[in-house]
């Protein structure tokens, strides 16, 4: 079966679908950061189907296949780890430090759910004021997201173009800035984020009942 840390010289997913237009987000994804070993180009994330004829791009992509592949291994591994299972052995003391890549992953957004609780709307408030926080929240995410992923995975393997694509997708995880909208696009950016974590090898196939099972029920 293919697990996605076989394919780590493959090229990094690229997100096609989003509400949003491309300057909306230019901010977001323009990190100046060097690529160890290499100049690789640096694709800048944005929206790739404006229209029905991108859509025969989107279907030959290897983001595409990807994601796929993922979404239905995911679906695979959910139905043999069952998430009650596997949620009491998370629990369970271990002999070694509780320093692994699924505690990693989770750290991070354990985080990022900290970072939205300050910034959640207080009763009584309007929605435009609760648009507003939302909108500081995705500020904070964009301005910080890269030093938190870069402070969780630092040091670990050399860097490489997909690290510069990492805080992109986790930002795009959590919705519209503007709108406070959520719907597959954001799903899907999640779900790339994950995958570019297998690429990167800071998840590997022993850590794929507890991304089924711990990771998304987060």
């Amino acid at each position: 079966m293919q697990t996605f840390e076989d394919d780590a010289d493959d090229p990094g997913a690229e997100d096609y679908a989003d509400d949003a237009t491309a300057e909306d987000y230019s901010g977001a994804v323009e990190f100046k950061v060097p690529v160890a070993g290499a100049s690789l180009p640096v694709e800048m994330v944005g929206q790739r189907v404006r229209e029905p004829r991108d859509m025969f791009d989107w279907e030959r992509s290897e983001a595409r296949a990807d994601l796929l592949v993922f979404v239905r291994h995911m679906n695979d591994v959910a139905k043999r780890y069952p998430a009650a299972a596997a949620a009491r052995r998370r629990r369970i003391p271990r002999p070694r430090p509780v320093d692994d890549n699924v505690d990693r992953a989770m750290a991070v957004l354990r985080t990022v759910g900290e970072w939205a609780a300050k910034r959640s709307e207080p009763a009584g408030q309007v929605e435009e004021a609760a648009t507003e926080r939302f909108c500081h929240f995705h500020s904070q995410l964009r301005a910080d997201g890269r030093c938190l992923l870069d402070q969780t995975y630092g040091g670990r393997g050399r860097a490489e173009y997909r690290d510069v694509m990492l805080p992109a997708y986790l930002e795009r995880s959590f919705g519209d800035p503007f709108t406070m909208a959520y719907g597959p696009a954001h799903e899907l950016s999640f779900c790339t984020f994950l995958v570019s974590l297998f690429k990167l090898h800071h998840l590997t196939w022993a850590d794929e009942p507890f991304v089924a099972t711990v990771i998304f029920d987060k």
